[in-house]
């Protein structure tokens, strides 16, 4: 673990960051940004369990799409010369840099949440709508990569969701309001960062039907900085989670879209436009107004 970017943030070389001090107060007052915004559209917080059951999952076609990006919680199968076994060298090995070698494991039925959004379908699994619903959520979610970068491309990340559930127009009504609110969002903080379309990153795409659909009919927009680094996304889901999951709206299968940010990201683009000392950092506050981001005073 090494300290990095900026005070009071620590990269692991495992893809993960932590924050503290200054960099922890930035990465919590875009949050409450992000939660401003959310409670302006309506949306009722939400908190959730860091794992997700794979049948929920299974139920959005997510191991046939991103088999490569699910990252797993196992658990050892309780049996006392199994454990005899693991233990024998599992601490000296691990030290050694080894990684750990497991024995026999129980059943896996639960992955590590790789997206906020994909909490809130099953909550609501067959529920009738009798108007649109608007919910928010922060959730640390992981996804395997090729390779990791600080505040960039992590294994862990936050991500701070904005999601409606309703008809098919007020699902995309929602993506052209959010497309608006990101754009004056990054305006307030003297930030750029061009909408492009995209696709998912899905497994073998030219092989994914999905991947070949958003080709032919657009669905995702994420906004990028630097030409390389998308920092929030506005995706149209059509009736994929409805159906899925058997949430209806004026008869039908009800559409979803979400509003997506990378919270890491976004502290990566304050650091990058306004630099790492924390007294040039500056955040729109409940007004809109300009207010710096002021290093805590340490007892």
């Amino acid at each position: 673990m090494t300290t990095s970017c900026c005070p009071g943030h620590y990269w692991y070389d495992n893809g993960q960051s932590a924050f503290a001090g200054p960099a922890y107060d930035l990465y919590m007052r875009l949050d409450a940004m992000f939660i401003r915004l959310a409670r302006r559209l309506g949306a009722v917080e939400h908190h959730f369990p860091s794992f997700i059951p794979a049948k929920n999952l299974a139920k959005m076609n997510y191991f046939h799409s991103f088999p490569h990006a699910a990252t797993f919680p196992v658990s050892l199968d309780r049996d006392e010369d199994n454990l005899e076994k693991f233990r024998k060298n599992a601490d000296s090995d691990a030290l050694a840099g080894k990684g750990v070698t497991l024995t026999e494991t129980l059943e896996v039925k639960d992955v590590l949440t790789p997206a906020a959004c994909y909490h809130f379908y099953p909550l609501y699994s067959g529920k009738t709508l009798d108007k649109p619903m608007r919910l928010t959520t922060r959730a640390q979610c992981h996804r395997r990569e090729n390779y990791y970068e600080p505040l960039r491309r992590q294994w862990s990340f936050g991500m701070r969701e904005i999601v409606t559930i309703g008809s098919a127009e007020e699902a995309r009504a929602f993506v052209e309001q959010a497309k608006v609110e990101v754009t004056a969002l990054l305006h307030s903080l003297g930030l750029s960062a061009v909408p492009t379309i995209a696709t998912d990153p899905f497994f073998r795409p030219e092989k994914n039907a999905s991947w070949l659909m958003q080709k032919l009919d657009p669905v995702k927009t994420e906004f990028v900085f630097g030409g390389d680094l998308a920092v929030a996304s506005a995706n149209l889901h059509y009736d994929h989670f409805g159906a899925a999951f058997e949430i209806t709206r004026e008869g039908r299968p009800a559409h979803t879209a979400c509003l997506a940010f990378g919270l890491e990201r976004w502290v990566h683009m304050i650091l990058q436009v306004h630099g790492s000392n924390p007294a040039d950092w500056t955040l729109p506050d409940a007004t809109h107004t300009q207010t710096t981001v002021r290093q805590p005073v340490l007892a």
